[in-house]
């Protein structure tokens, strides 16, 4: 899989300078493999010098360096002595695309960034870089000063440790973007790979294999395709089982509330009853006991006996109709409660012990049918728990799987930040590849959708720039991140671009690192350029072309580096 960048280089003389020139700005009759149709999409980025201005130019710095040293004024430069380097910069297949899908601009600032990087390995300047679009794959060609900023011929330097030097300084333009630095000759040599991967082909060649390559791109992006539409297709299926999840999970809410309601009403009707119930034994006992006295003293008691008897009847009639009153009536649960002198749970029943004046059977029904109606209503309760858990098992679930959608995204801050929501917007989104990464992109959100072999940096610099384009004009956008490290690269690109007052972030921890960084980024002096890993600082230059890169603040405030 070749994911890499790379870059030649070769001196020039003053005639081979100026074929070159004609053929990078497209001056005079070109090759056939040019399509003249897009010639017009080439970008000029710095305007190309003349080859009698360069050599003007290489004699100035010659002459400078003499008098420097003090010795004897050199003569005039040969014929054939190199004035320019050419160089190219050129893209593995499989990255190709992804340049291709960059904003134009975007393009022209990071070949931009990777010329000069190769001009300060060679202490010189770029005198001129044009983008071609209209062959085959994309590349940009550069011309540099022949003579360094102190008067020796660059050609001299270009050595084999040189030349494989050059390959590393332009990586880190183009690093963010998963693109590599491309194995050593040696290395593959060693290794035994097919030379037709290491040895540059031919313009001939070339149009021979791009046919059959271009036919395999077609059928990858055939298949990305048709894999973008089936995720659209489970997320919208997702989507629908959520909804039908939160409707049936509302009914059961209803229902299970009616019962608690019922089972409510129930119990204090039971607890009404069987107060009643404990009134009723009381007076009988009572009566028991009256004619257990009577029996000693007949004579004198009789009309009292015949007193009592009525009220014992009466008794059980109110017993009688309290049994009746009770068959509909569920028996409560058993009520536990504390006893204030030793702390200790304990359990109150209601005494329902036969009394020999009191039919059996008629108690033994009565508690039968209180007994039977309660062990129904909690049978039915407890099938409508477990349903309702269930329910909430699948609720969680989909609620889980929402989760994974609403981290790594970008929303205007005039719009609500409520997950569900988030998640929402992320399903009715349209799915794109974006920088080789799969987005959501709509007009209220931009996010990432989870994905492998995707880094951090290839996340933020997709959301950024995304999100960017999407609502540059439309006051603050906020992000919602889950990552360090894509926080970090979020807040280093907006530095870059000085629009660290139109982000924020839903994350207190990373809202205080942009403060700070900013804060710093603006002490040091670094705020507003581009920046880049373990390279010195040094002064800016008054000549564009010689601008180096800044250090970038490591050290984050307030996060490990």
């Amino acid at each position: 899989m070749s994911t890499a960048v790379s870059t030649r280089v070769k001196p020039l003389s003053v005639t081979k300078a100026g074929g070159d020139r004609k053929h990078d700005l497209r001056s005079g009759q070109q090759p056939g493999y040019i399509d003249g149709s897009r010639t017009c999409n080439n970008s000029t980025i710095v305007p190309y010098r003349t080859p009698g201005e360069l050599k003007k130019l290489c004699q100035q710095r010659r002459i400078h360096r003499t008098e420097h040293h003090g010795t004897t004024p050199p003569g005039r430069l040969r014929k054939d002595a190199s004035v320019a380097i050419s160089g190219i910069i050129t893209f593995g297949r499989d990255v190709q695309q992804k340049i291709r899908d960059l904003p134009v601009k975007e393009q022209d600032r990071l070949y931009l960034r990777a010329a000069k990087s190769v001009a300060r390995r060679l202490k010189t300047r770029v005198a001129g870089l044009v983008v071609h679009r209209d062959e085959a794959s994309p590349h940009a060609h550069y011309i540099l000063e022949g003579y360094d900023l102190h008067g020796a011929p660059v050609s001299k330097k270009l050595t084999r440790g040189m030349l494989s030097s050059l390959q590393d300084v332009i990586v880190p333009a183009y690093e963010h973007l998963g693109i590599t630095r491309g194995e050593k000759i040696g290395v593959r040599i060693a290794r035994g790979d097919d030379p037709s991967t290491y040895i540059n082909r031919s313009v001939h060649q070339l149009h021979h294999d791009l046919p059959k390559e271009i036919k395999e791109m077609e059928q990858k992006l055939e298949d990305n395709v048709q894999e973008r539409e089936k995720s659209e297709a489970e997320l919208n299926s997702l989507k629908l089982d959520i909804e039908n999840l939160e409707k049936k999970h509302e009914k059961s809410e209803i229902k299970l509330n009616s019962i608690d309601r019922e089972i409510e009403t129930k119990e204090q009707a039971v607890e009404a009853l069987t107060k009643q119930f404990g009134s009723a034994c009381k007076q009988a006992k009572k009566g028991m006991a009256d004619l257990e006295a009577l029996k000693k003293n007949k004579a004198k008691i009789k009309k009292r006996t015949e007193t009592y008897e009525n009220r014992l009847n009466k008794a059980l009639a109110e017993l009688e109709q309290l049994a009746g009153m009770a068959k509909d009536v569920p028996e409560p649960e058993e009520i536990l409660v504390a006893k204030a002198s030793d702390s200790v749970l304990r359990k109150y029943d209601v005494d329902v012990t036969p009394k020999k004046y009191v039919p059996h059977g008629q108690l033994t029904h009565w508690y039968g049918a209180v007994m039977h109606m309660r062990n129904k209503a909690y049978d039915k309760v407890r099938d409508y728990k477990t349903e309702n858990e269930e329910l909430k098992e699948e609720l969680e679930l989909m609620h889980r799987v929402a989760n994974q959608l609403i981290h790594d995204t970008a929303r205007p801050d005039s719009l609500t930040k409520a997950p569900k929501t988030i998640a929402n917007d992320m399903v009715d989104a349209l799915s794109v590849p974006y920088y080789g990464v799969i987005m959501k992109i709509s007009p209220k959100i931009v996010g990432v959708l989870p994905q492998q072999q995707v880094t951090n940096r290839q996340k933020a610099a997709a959301l950024y720039r995304a999100s960017r384009e999407k609502w540059k004009d439309k006051g603050l956008t906020t992000y919602r991140v889950q990552s360090d490290d894509t926080a970090k690269e979020i807040i280093l690109m907006a530095i870059e671009d000085a629009v660290d007052m139109t982000i924020s972030f839903d994350n207190q921890k990373y809202q205080e690192l942009l403060i700070n960084t900013v804060i710093k980024a603006k002490k040091e002096g670094w705020y507003g350029e581009v920046q880049a890993k373990d390279r010195p600082a040094v002064e800016r230059s008054k000549d564009p072309r010689e601008a180096p890169e800044r250090t970038p603040a490591h050290n984050f405030p307030g996060l490990p580096s």
